[in-house]
């Protein structure tokens, strides 16, 4: 009875600290009614004009996605994190996807004929990156600046490996690494370099949240991780039950080997995309088929 009744009271505190931040918002959206729906049609028009134009170039000039990339991936990192830090969500931008997306930057800018580090990118970026979309149900919320952010953390990076993989730029020689159909990815790429840099980010985010931070963290309950968004917003969700399955004390461990029995499984996959341009092709799409944008009738809001 003991145990049951304090697993009754931990349900209770989470669901009324998600019920606060619910009122949070909605209390901000009240007091500034205007000023959030002329911010809402300017994103949403800005997303569309963005959306089209990513388009035109996968169309008529794929090889500028990696340029586009570039150029807006820090200022929309910079507004999430004054967004989120205002929020006290800053913590999520430790995160797994985040972490792809340096290393994607770090090798588009630093070492682009780095074979080795391709192939990571690659296996992130069309396994884990690519499936959480589904997963977490990401889906495109053309007025949200957060969503859109979201969208294009996980959904650009395939974008830009599909192009770099299949697409060569002129005069850029990419024979280091490999061309055509006749690159082979093999199970020691899957697992190997990608699992092991995985597991870098793994122990620096526990270092992160479970020692250096510790303290702060148990102190400000406010502050969002995704362990603690898990367990609040997705704790009748199967990833839910999985953290909780063995109890409280071993939910840590429970999301750190969910985490990276999902990571392992979602790359599989990516071996075929590698080595074939249209399954590749058809993945991405069937990505964004699976999860289309979610406000589709905001156009006659718009109005």
């Amino acid at each position: 009875m003991a145990r049951l009744a304090e697993k009754l009271r931990e349900r209770a505190a989470r669901a009324s600290h998600a019920l606060d931040h619910r009122i949070q918002v909605l209390r901000s959206k009240i007091k500034n009614p205007r000023q959030m729906q002329m911010i809402e049609k300017v994103t949403f028009v800005v997303a569309v004009i963005s959306l089209l134009g990513l388009h035109q170039l996968m169309i008529l000039a794929p090889h500028y996605i990696v340029t586009f990339y570039l150029w807006t991936m820090i200022p929309l990192m910079l507004i999430r994190y004054v967004d989120f830090h205002r929020q006290k969500w800053h913590y999520f931008m430790i995160d797994f996807c985040y972490y792809v997306n340096a290393v994607l930057f770090y090798f588009l800018i630093k070492d682009p004929s780095n074979s080795t580090l391709f192939k990571v990118v690659f296996t992130w970026s069309n396994g884990p990156l690519l499936w959480a979309i589904v997963v977490w149900r990401s889906g495109l919320v053309f007025h949200s600046l957060p969503h859109i952010t979201t969208i294009y953390i996980h959904l650009l990076p395939a974008f830009v490996t599909y192009v770099i993989r299949w697409i060569p730029i002129d005069g850029q020689d990419v024979s280091s690494l490999c061309s055509g159909n006749a690159c082979v990815m093999h199970v020691s790429d899957l697992f190997g370099w990608p699992i092991a840099l995985y597991l870098v980010w793994q122990i620096l985010y526990l270092v992160k949240t479970e020692v250096l931070d510790r303290k702060k963290l148990q102190a400000d309950k406010d502050i969002g991780t995704s362990l603690r968004h898990l367990i609040a917003f997705y704790q009748n969700h199967f990833w839910g039950k999985v953290v909780n399955s063995l109890g409280p004390q071993f939910s840590i461990l429970m999301f750190v080997l969910m985490q990276l029995v999902y990571t392992a499984v979602v790359s599989i996959p990516t071996a075929l995309f590698y080595q074939n341009q249209l399954l590749h092709l058809g993945f991405i799409l069937g990505i964004i088929h699976i999860d289309p944008p979610h406000d589709p009738i905001f156009l006659i809001i718009l109005t």
